[in-house]
């Protein structure tokens, strides 16, 4: 038998502790504001991850930040390209001069954003002509974002040599059996079959000028396959695989690829 004494001791320890757990306050948990780390993990993942090339540079043209987009559209990986002098210094000379006065006017508020078309020197020094959009920053007014994409609504005059080729008619393209998709060797669509578009769902006027990397999934894009896959054709003359593509409306299909 418990004694009586230990067990007053026991009921009164049993209401302390009750007590004690009563008085004890929630501890408050720190809520995130739209100005807190969420929005910017959300904003740096978007910009890591966007399926366009997107760079913030200074006035000279010094790289402050690009995602991995930008890079691979040059033929560059991001840490190399960041090491180059700037983006004014791969700009052709004979529009540099020109760019650059863009780019001051934006900085002092003389206009608020303006798009062109500018021949831009590779990581193997060829010169490709890109279609670029410019802005002064949301976020830092003193830096000017660049948004760079592969033509697509340019006049063949403007566009660069292997895309204003692109639309003298050729026999390949009248194939109707198999999907022919021509590109230049940084993967900008030149040539467009009626078979793929047979197969992809798009018109000829809908790809060429293009990446052909909007042909695979996003996830492919993100791991560089298109640009892996293109260096294996270039390095060996050819490839053959089994692989998925995408078509029109998001249709992913698997075919063989030569």
């Amino acid at each position: 038998m418990i004694p009586l004494q230990q067990q007053a001791l026991s009921v009164l320890a049993g209401f302390l502790l009750a007590y004690l757990l009563l008085l004890r306050r929630p501890e408050k948990t720190e809520r995130l504001t739209s100005g807190g780390s969420v929005r910017d993990d959300m904003y740096r993942t978007g910009f890591d991850q966007a399926p366009v090339g997107i760079a913030y540079f200074g006035a000279a043209g010094q790289w402050l930040q690009a995602n991995r987009r930008f890079a691979i559209s040059l033929g560059y990986a991001l840490d190399d390209l960041l090491k180059t002098p700037g983006f004014h210094t791969i700009i052709h000379p004979e529009e540099r001069k020109n760019h650059v006065a863009q780019t001051k006017r934006l900085l002092g508020g003389d206009i608020p954003v303006f798009s062109t078309i500018r021949r831009i020197q590779m990581k193997d020094g060829r010169y490709v002509s890109f279609r670029v959009w410019m802005s002064a920053s949301r976020r830092k007014p003193e830096f000017v974002e660049c948004i760079l994409g592969e033509i697509d609504s340019a006049t063949p005059s403007e566009a660069s040599p292997a895309v204003a080729a692109a639309v003298v008619p050729d026999l390949l393209e009248q194939l109707e059996d198999v999907a022919v998709v021509r590109s230049n060797p940084s993967g900008v669509i030149t040539s467009w079959s009626r078979g793929a578009e047979r197969l992809f769902g798009y018109k000829s006027e809908q790809t060429i000028g293009k990446a052909r990397s909007f042909l695979y999934r996003d996830a492919d894009v993100w791991s560089e396959k298109p640009t892996a896959h293109l260096r294996t054709s270039i390095a060996s003359r050819r490839l053959d695989i089994e692989d998925e593509r995408v078509g029109k409306d998001g249709f992913v299909f698997t075919t063989r690829v030569t």
